[in-house]
């Protein structure tokens, strides 16, 4: 008499560790590349300032705009009061430059796929009728 050691409870096992084994790849993958850069700008985009000086956010928006390929859109009298911005002489990322200029005002900035910023005042917060 011959003995067979197929058990259909092993084979099962085998599969079901094996569909284990796949899933958790799956969802490994999909978090993984699901992960979003926290940057406005790509990490390559510096701007050189060639020395110490005060400039106003447009005059900021000028100097990327010329050293990048961005544009910007946004309503003309946006930053007519709006503080001076102080420059060190060196190089910058372009997304701190931009971060420390509109840093003082509540402005919602939109990048679009063809390199374009939109620029527009934020909605300010209701905290009750006074």
């Amino acid at each position: 008499m011959k003995i067979k050691f197929t058990n259909n409870v092993f084979l099962r096992g085998k599969s079901f560790t094996l569909f284990i084994m796949k899933t958790f790849i799956f969802l490994f993958c999909t978090t993984v590349f699901s992960f979003t850069p926290g940057k406005i700008f790509s990490q390559n985009d510096k701007i050189i300032i060639d020395a110490d000086k005060t400039v106003s956010i447009d005059e900021v928006f000028d100097m990327i705009r010329r050293q990048t390929k961005y544009a910007f859109i946004y309503h003309e009298d946006l930053f007519d009061n709006a503080p001076k911005v102080s420059l060190k002489k060196g190089t910058i990322d372009a997304g701190k430059l931009l971060e420390v200029s509109l840093k003082k005002g509540n402005f919602e900035i939109t990048v679009t796929a063809n390199k374009t910023i939109l620029i527009r005042m934020g909605l300010i917060p209701f905290t009750g009728v006074t």
